[in-house]
Formats: C-alpha cells, structure tokens, sequence
C-alpha cells in the first residue's frame, strides 16, 4: 500500500507554511513602512531647516540678511550677506569722527566693483580716482552729507547690481589707515 500525502491528508503542514509565508510578508511591510516613515521625518526636518532659513533671511531678506563690520575706530559698513544675481544691492559706509570732519576718502576694492556693476553713490563724491588695486572716492563734508549720519558722521551709500554669482569678497577702507573685509553670497 502506498501512502500519498496531500495538503488535504495533512492540514498542518499547509497551515504552517502558510503562517510562514505570512510572517515573512509581514516583515517585509514592516520593514517597508519603518523605511518610509524614516524618509518622511527626514523630509520634514528638511523641510522645516529651509522654512527656517527663509524667515531668518539666508533666501531675503531677514534678521540673518544684514551684517555690519567696523575697524572699532571711524569706519562702520553695513552690507547684504546674502543678495541676488543682477538685482538691486545696497552698501552703506558711515565715517565718524576726524575722518568725517575733514572730508573722507573711502576706498573699495577694485575687483569687487567689477564683480558688482556700481549704480549709484549717494552723496555724489566730489572726486573719485582709479589705482591699481581699488577706486578712491573722496566726499566732501556738507549740511547734507551730515543730515544722513548725524554731525560729525558721513554716511555714504554705494547701489550695485551684482553681475557675478556665488560667494564674493570685498575689501572697504579709508585713506591708507584702516580698512575692513567682508564676503557676500549671491545666489543665481
């Protein structure tokens, strides 16, 4: 006599093989959604650093967006960190003390200003002159230049329009005694 097994003869073996295969899809699921579900916390922790970014004003304007250096004596710049390619900028250079009263002679790095398409000086300089690494502008001190600063101060503004992408550096100075450097990033 012979013996045939089938799945009917033998229910348990179905059974098992079934729950085994069961088990196996199920891990798989699992695997898939702890996958998915890592993916979209990253995704929105992503999400929520650019959000942040944009308010603070890497992208615009924004607490972040304005930066002020200074020698600690009579030149403060204040400049756009971040800016955009071929859109309005501004660059402001206030001198305070002897530096304002006698006249002032502000220097900017010539590279810079080939990168930056100079629109605009605000008061017009009363002279200006090209050297070999930078351009002097030299202001001279009126009611007028005072009234943007405050007696004693002269508050000059430079408008650009970058004409040069990603990260740009300049160097801003008075006469030959003190200068600052800063970097600027201006995205495409």
């Amino acid at each position: 006599m012979e013996s045939k097994t089938n799945s009917a003869d033998s229910p348990g073996i179905a059974l098992s093989y079934l729950n085994h295969s069961r088990r196996a899809e199920q891990s798989r699921i699992d695997r898939f959604l702890r996958h998915d579900w890592r993916s979209q916390r990253i995704a929105w922790v992503v999400c929520g650093a650019v959000l942040l970014a944009a308010m603070l004003g890497v992208f615009g304007h924004g607490p972040l967006s304005y930066a002020t250096v200074s020698d600690g004596n009579a030149l403060k710049v204040s400049y756009e960190r971040f800016g955009r390619w071929k859109e309005p900028a501004r660059l402001r250079v206030t001198l305070s003390g002897s530096q304002s009263s006698a006249g002032g002679t502000i220097w900017i790095d010539r590279e810079y200003l080939l990168r930056m398409n100079l629109q605009r000086i605000t008061p017009e300089p009363a002279s200006s002159r090209l050297l070999a690494d930078r351009v002097e502008y030299t202001f001279a001190v009126s009611s007028e230049n005072e009234s943007g600063g405050g007696a004693g101060r002269l508050q000059v503004d430079f408008a650009f329009s970058p004409s040069s992408r990603w990260l740009q550096q300049a160097r801003v100075g008075v006469g030959s005694s003190s200068a600052v450097s800063f970097r600027q990033f201006i995205y495409p």
